[in-house]
């Protein structure tokens, strides 16, 4: 029982709060005198109730791991029929071994430039690192929007300046739509620059010593970026 109403005299009830148990097993109250008629005393019980639960789930919230937030992520990605393959490859190989043993509640957006400053001595292109960052970002936003949320808080996440940047951009599933209608061969090109960010002249310009597929890592020379 959550809570209890106990009458005690001519406008004047017990108000008891469940709370859980101590550490010898025995349950827990929090008990109140509410002066006035019952609607009063039912009044005070709804709002106890309540700050008890969202107690619990700020609790809970304190100890998410940000591994937790990208499981939950991935499996989004494999429940929506987006691209998981693609999420899961930035979620194994850069988001996760850097982010995800830390507290979501610990995030700091200096943890997040260490992260960029990493990424650009690796020199990788600042689309590449803003796509790790929008994972992380999605990460983050889908445990706020749980229920009950499994984070109190989104820090601030800074995005890079992208060179040459178009107006306009693809949805996901233009994207898809896009990749469907190519012809097979073309494709390639098509899922490279999405995923990574490089345009046309950058991808077509690549050479094998460019290419690590053991480490699924592709580097552009100086003065390539363009």
């Amino acid at each position: 029982m959550p809570g209890q109403i106990i009458f005690r005299s001519r406008n004047t009830w017990l108000v008891r709060v469940y709370l859980g148990y101590d550490g010898s097993g025995k349950r827990v109250y929090e008990n109140k005198t509410v002066h006035g008629n019952k609607k009063d005393a039912e009044g005070y019980l709804n709002e106890a109730l309540r700050r008890r639960d969202l107690g619990g789930t700020e609790t809970a919230a304190q100890r998410t791991a940000i591994n937790e937030l990208l499981d939950d992520l991935l499996t989004d990605y494999r429940d929506q029929w987006k691209d998981y393959d693609w999420a899961e490859r930035k979620v194994r190989l850069r988001v996760r071994p850097f982010f995800g043993s830390i507290q979501a509640r610990k995030l700091t957006t200096s943890m997040v430039q260490q992260f960029i400053e990493k990424r650009q001595k690796e020199e990788a292109a600042n689309a590449t690192i803003n796509r790790e960052l929008a994972i992380l970002k999605r990460a983050l936003n889908l445990g706020r929007r749980h229920t009950p949320p499994k984070i109190s808080r989104l820090p601030h996440i800074p995005m890079l300046e992208e060179n040459n940047v178009r107006k306009g951009f693809f949805e996901h599933d233009e994207y898809l739509r896009m990749r469907q209608a190519l012809p097979e061969d073309v494709r390639p090109l098509l899922v490279f620059a999405y995923h990574t960010g490089c345009r046309k002249g950058e991808i077509l310009s690549l050479r094998w010593d460019q290419v690590d597929l053991s480490e699924r890592l592709v580097r552009l020379h100086p003065g390539q970026r363009r």
